[in-house]
C-alpha cells in the first residue's frame, strides 16, 4: 500500500508542477507604450499602452494597471522563455489566457484578438471579439467562424486557448465555457504570445489584463509518472529480497 500511494503522489505532484512559460498583470511597467517593456515588442509603439484603473478605464483584473489598445490596425507580442516546444513527454498541453474588456461603441470591421504564434511566425490559434457593424461576436481569425453576439460588453471577459499536442486539436473558451475547437500540426515550436488589435479609431476601445501561459502535463503522462514509480520501487523491493 505505501508503494502504491508513493505511485500516485509522484504522478499528482508531476500535475501540480505546470511549467509557467509567461506570466503578465502589466503592474511593474510605467504608463506609456509597453513597446519595449517586459519583453513585449509592437512595430507600431503607440498603439499599445499600459494604464491604470481610475476614471475611463475599467478597474483591472490583477493588480492596478493594465494594457490598453489605442486603435489603429496593429500588434503586439512577447516571447514566451523559455522556449518549449510539443516534443517534451511531460508537458503536452499549453494553455494561454487573458482578461479583455470591450467598449460599447460598435463599428464594423473591428476586432480584437489573443493569440499563440510558432517559431515559423505562423498564428496557431487565436481568439477574441469582432464586430459586424451591429454586434461584437466572439471571432477566431485561425479558425475561420464567429460565435455570438457575446456577453455583455463594458464588462471582463475571460478568453482561454488549450492546445493538446498529443490529440492534435486546439480548444476555445470564453468565461471557462467551451465556444469551439480545431486542430493544428503537433510538432510546431511556440515562439510568442500575441495580441492584434483592428479598430481604426485612435480612442482605447479595449483592455487586456492578466496574461497567463502555462505548459501543463497530460493525464497519460500523469499516470506513465506515477506507474513508473511503482514499478521502480517494486523492483527495488525485489532486489533487496
Amino acid at each position: 500500500m505505501k508503494f502504491l500511494g508513493f505511485g500516485v503522489l509522484l504522478g499528482l505532484s508531476s500535475f501540480a508542477s505546470a511549467q509557467t512559460l509567461l506570466h503578465d498583470g502589466f503592474d511593474s511597467y510605467s504608463f506609456s507604450t509597453v513597446d519595449g517593456q517586459g519583453g513585449w515588442f509592437t512595430s507600431s509603439p503607440t498603439s499599445f499602452f499600459v494604464v491604470p484603473q481610475g476614471g475611463d478605464n475599467p478597474p483591472a483584473t490583477s493588480g492596478t494597471q493594465m494594457l490598453a489598445s489605442n486603435g489603429l490596425n496593429t500588434t503586439v507580442g512577447n516571447f514566451i522563455q523559455p522556449a518549449w516546444n510539443a516534443r517534451d513527454p511531460f508537458k503536452n498541453m499549453l494553455i494561454a489566457e487573458t482578461d479583455l474588456y470591450v467598449r460599447s461603441d460598435d463599428a464594423s470591421g473591428r476586432s480584437l484578438n489573443f493569440g499563440i504564434v510558432s517559431d515559423a511566425g505562423q498564428t496557431l490559434a487565436d481568439i477574441g471579439y469582432a464586430c459586424n457593424g451591429d454586434a461584437f461576436f466572439v471571432y477566431s481569425q485561425t479558425e475561420g467562424y464567429g460565435q455570438g453576439p457575446s456577453g455583455s460588453r463594458n464588462a471582463w471577459h475571460h478568453f482561454m486557448i488549450k492546445l493538446d499536442f498529443d490529440a492534435k486539436t486546439t480548444q476555445y473558451f470564453v468565461d471557462d465555457a467551451l465556444i469551439g475547437s480545431g486542430s493544428f500540426h503537433s510538432d510546431e515550436v511556440i515562439n510568442s504570445v500575441k495580441f492584434n488589435s483592428v479598430i481604426g479609431t485612435a480612442a482605447p476601445d479595449a483592455y487586456w489584463d492578466s496574461v497567463n501561459i502555462k505548459a501543463v502535463p497530460e493525464p497519460a503522462s500523469i499516470f506513465a509518472v506515477g506507474w513508473g514509480g511503482l514499478l521502480l520501487l517494486r523492483r527495488r523491493k525485489r532486489s533487496s529480497g
